[in-house]
């Protein structure tokens, strides 16, 4: 399964939600998930059929080319089906929650 992770950027995170559940988030962002202090910090392949497998890969099993913290709460999951066909999961305190998230508005890597 392809896949993309998005996490809070820490020198963006004015509002301290970094590690806080969908609700929290929710509730200190106007009801909306700010994607401006999110970076995508992986895509690749991972041997995954759902997403607990990721959750499991990304804290237990690394891929070489993994080299971002472990995936946690406040972590977006996005599934890439096609290039035009995409989910997004947040990670929330338990499991995943489906939602809409602009990727177009995440933050760039200045590096990239």
């Amino acid at each position: 399964m392809k896949v993309r992770i998005y996490q809070i950027v820490p020198e963006l995170d004015e509002k301290h939600l970094m590690f806080r559940n969908l609700q929290t988030i929710l509730s200190k962002s106007n009801g909306k998930i700010t994607e401006a202090i999110y970076e995508c910090v992986y895509e690749g392949e991972l041997e995954a059929k759902q997403l607990e497998d990721v959750f499991y890969i990304l804290n237990c099993a690394f891929p070489q080319d993994y080299h971002a913290r472990s995936l946690s709460v406040s972590d977006v999951v996005e599934m890439v089906k096609s290039d035009n066909d995409s989910s997004f999961y947040f990670c929330d305190s338990f499991g995943f929650q489906p939602f809409p998230f602009n990727k177009s508005a995440i933050h760039k890597n200045q590096e990239e």
